[in-house]
């Protein structure tokens, strides 16, 4: 008896593929241009992936595959919400993370921040990532990436009033020790 070959589905190529990553790993429809599949089969695929449980979504058009603790499903994290938010498919820097988030990064507050800001040039309304909000506001120049540190201080400074759970003193004297 002879066994005949049949050529892989796209979604069993897409399965493949997806089995050599890491769990928490982030999946979007561009990485899948290789495999030959065509994108509107992508995201068909992705979403019926999803329905199964196989992947999570976490914004459109970008996927996870779950990763579990021994207390659940682990949520997507605040630097993969800015990996997927900040990055372009040109490698050019989208914007820069502000506000809270950054201030707290930066060591000038203690306060941890449950919404993510963002300076863009191209503000957008503000959306759900996972179980993250991001909010945009203006920066009316383009940023360089070695150029982020110094513009998350002047934000800082223009906002140093307005620094939660801090005072300007405070965030003087944690500026000095760094």
């Amino acid at each position: 008896m002879e066994e005949s070959f049949q050529p892989l589905t796209a979604c069993q190529k897409m399965l493949n593929r997806l089995q050599k990553l890491e769990p928490g790993s982030l999946v979007c429809y561009s990485d899948s241009a290789n495999l030959g599949i065509a994108p509107g089969t992508v995201a068909v695929n992705l979403s019926r992936l999803r329905q199964q449980g196989l992947v999570q979504q976490v914004t459109k058009g970008t996927y996870r595959l779950p990763l579990q603790s021994r207390f659940g499903p682990v949520p997507v994290s605040e630097q993969q919400a800015l990996q997927i938010l900040l990055q372009a498919p040109d490698e050019k820097l989208r914007g820069y993370p502000t506000g809270v988030a950054a201030f707290n990064h930066l060591g000038l507050t203690t306060q941890v921040a449950h919404e993510i800001t963002i300076a863009t040039t191209r503000p957008g309304r503000p959306r759900q990532v996972g179980n993250m909000w991001v909010r945009f506001v203006r920066n009316r120049n383009e940023v360089k990436l070695s150029e982020v540190p110094l513009c998350q201080l002047l934000d800082a400074l223009l906002q140093i009033k307005r620094l939660p759970y801090t005072s300007p003193a405070a965030a003087r004297r944690s500026c000095s020790r760094r």
